[in-house]
């Protein structure tokens, strides 16, 4: 469906070219970025991103520059080049207020909010997102309320609090079921089974995620196929093995850590239980490789993290308390013995003693693993 769509939108692009049209043109390249996007072409989805910029820049419509400055502020967010996008987000707010557009004003807000979070700063980011959630509900915009209420989730699930998160997708689950907003309501499902893995609830993940699956692919399916894949794994189910040869073939081509970051908790998590670190780092490379070049600190501890575990220290990774890169075991927060009796009882294929033990070096359980979770990438679908 996304692909038939693409493909009208490139005809339409190529018509307006002809008809020197810059304002329509520069929607339809924004359009056509987007749908670029939804299909896996990141850098496809960037030119046109781009060349929407370039053409709106002069053309007089302050509403259609402040969509395009939204619009590439939130793909450089969702590939995690953030001073990127932390010049465009700002410019967008600027823009929208300028233009008294209220759509791309919500739009907006939610990008900068998420940037200001991710910057360090979680009560100015969390207040953008709250007026963008406002706004998009007074104004009946659905699914920018479902986009703000994602993207509140994924601030709360990259700080690792579970319990906000969960109690936030509580509210956007049930709103986008009323609203039907189908495509959100599969996302935060899917968000919904990273918390239900992470927090130790692993056949709820596995009903949760497979649900997830069954609709057509489209980007949630990555995170979806990796809370499977870790349950199958974890639990030495064999279909693990099919479930990760079909989550590599879903994030081929990718460069965005949204994407790769899925993939490589997975692959780490199956190497690890079968105590061969070079399948480690062979299964973080990519990922890691793209968090280096961003400077996505986030990332490159949850990697960094995997990379310790495997035998390789990145020293400027390195807690200046603790011999390994600052992480915390997600499955054992809170409480861990309470976390491996019911990883236990889930069907863990390890010791229940193993939680606990990450202190110097790893102390194996009965297949070597101590620590598990998804990392989450940062940006949110949309």
């Amino acid at each position: 469906m996304v692909d038939r769509v693409k493909e009208r939108q490139v005809e339409d692009v190529a018509t307006l070219k002809a008809l020197a049209d810059p304002i329509r043109l520069g929607m339809a390249l924004r359009w056509l970025s987007r749908l670029r996007w939804y299909a896996g072409r990141d850098r496809a989805a960037d030119e046109a991103a781009q060349e929407a910029l370039a053409v709106l820049e002069n053309a007089g419509d302050l509403t259609q520059l402040a969509w395009a400055h939204s619009n590439a502020a939130q793909l450089a967010m969702l590939a995690s080049r953030d001073r990127e996008a932390g010049l465009l987000a700002p410019q967008a707010v600027e823009l929208a207020r300028k233009s008294g557009d209220p759509e791309v004003l919500t739009h907006a807000l939610n990008n900068h909010g998420v940037l200001r979070w991710r910057a360090g700063d979680a009560i100015g980011g969390a207040a953008l997102l709250a007026e963008s959630l406002r706004l998009a509900v007074d104004l009946g915009l659905d699914g920018d309320a479902c986009r703000a209420y994602a993207n509140w989730i994924g601030a709360h699930l990259d700080d690792n609090n579970y319990p906000a998160a969960e109690e936030l997708l509580t509210d956007a689950i049930a709103f986008a079921d009323r609203t039907e907003q189908l495509s959100y309501f599969r996302f935060l499902q899917t968000d919904l089974a990273v918390v239900l893995l992470d927090t130790g609830r692993w056949q709820q993940a596995l009903t949760v995620a497979q649900a997830a699956l069954d609709a057509p692919p489209d980007v949630t399916t990555a995170l979806a196929l990796a809370v499977v894949a870790n349950v199958r794994v974890r639990t030495g189910d064999d279909a693990a093995q099919e479930v990760l040869e079909a989550l590599t073939e879903n994030v081929r081509g990718a460069d965005s850590l949204q994407r790769l970051l899925p993939l490589a908790g997975a692959l780490a998590d199956q190497g690890w239980l079968r105590g061969r670190p070079e399948e480690i780092l062979s299964g973080v490379a990519q990922a890691y490789a793209v968090a280096v070049d961003r400077n996505h600190s986030w990332a490159l501890e949850e990697l960094g993290y995997w990379r310790w575990k495997a035998g390789v220290v990145d020293p400027e990774l390195v807690g200046s308390s603790s011999p390994q890169p600052v992480r915390s075991d997600r499955p054992a927060i809170g409480d861990p013995r309470a976390a491996a009796v019911r990883h236990d009882e889930c069907g863990d294929r390890r010791t229940p003693g193993a939680f606990g033990a990450d202190r110097g070096q790893p102390r194996r359980g009965r297949t070597g693993k101590v620590a598990g979770g998804v990392p989450q990438g940062s940006g949110r679908p949309s």
